[in-house]
């Protein structure tokens, strides 16, 4: 079973994952996507590939971690391929974030 977390930008957010990694791996969500040009918004889809030792550090302050803890059997590409697929919600021949991203990017704000 692989474990990620997806997590929610923010400034110190890759500070803060070498402090408790030492070479996390990370994809943020929009890259190589339309959304690649407000990558600095994107949410970031980490492997927490070194015996959960990201896990272990979330526990004590899950608050300090805003995102989700995904368990799959699927690689990183599929599960990567699968989040951006649900990311843009499309309606006819327009596109739409979810709310909450929409908001921080129209007013170019970061968590």
């Amino acid at each position: 079973m692989n474990i990620w977390m997806l997590l929610e930008p923010r400034k110190s957010l890759l500070a803060e994952l070498f402090q408790h990694v030492d070479h996390p791996a990370f994809t943020p969500l929009f890259t190589s996507t339309e959304m690649a040009g407000y990558v600095e918004f994107s949410p970031l889809l980490v492997a927490d590939e070194s015996r959960q030792a990201l896990s272990r550090s979330v526990r004590p302050a899950p608050g300090d971690w805003p995102g989700l803890i995904i368990e799959s059997e699927h690689s990183c590409e599929a599960l990567l391929a699968h989040l951006r697929h649900i990311f843009i919600v499309r309606f006819e021949q327009s596109r739409s974030l979810n709310q909450p991203l929409q908001s921080t990017i129209s007013n170019g704000q970061e968590s």
